[in-house]
């Protein structure tokens, strides 16, 4: 689809793609054309307006919201699980709790040490009541 806009256009996406829309006719890919559409650019094909979209769900994987308590579950998981390797010096303190630096590295995201705690107490309460 052909796009021009009056003024001219930059349109930039989330994904860092930007194009630039003159006021002569010019091919644009179509990832850009909801965007051009928004801008107010003009179209060979007569549309102008933009199309409403659907809000994403959660099989969405661009758009997954983390769920921070399910992250930091696996983390900790992950780190009793490799007890005794190689890969597990350092991941439980003196006062065997985990280590907040260990468990903010593999959940990929900051974790305070609250949450960390929090579901740490939990999954020592899960491990007594089903001992």
């Amino acid at each position: 689809m052909k796009f021009c806009h009056p003024r001219g256009a930059r349109l930039a996406l989330l994904s860092g793609h930007t194009a630039l829309v003159g006021n002569e006719w010019s091919e644009l890919d179509p990832r850009f054309h909801q965007a051009a559409l928004a801008a107010g650019c003009h179209t060979d094909q007569g549309v102008t307006t933009p199309q409403v979209q659907a809000p994403a769900t959660k099989s969405d994987a661009a758009v997954v919201a983390l769920d921070e308590e399910a992250s930091i579950r696996a983390a900790i998981i992950t780190m009793i699980e490799r007890k005794g390797s190689a890969d597990f010096a350092g991941d439980f303190t003196a006062a065997n709790n985990p280590n907040l630096n260990t468990v903010a590295g593999l959940c990929g995201f900051r974790v305070d040490k609250e949450s960390m705690l929090k579901v740490w107490h939990s999954l020592q309460a899960e491990a007594a009541a089903g001992a």
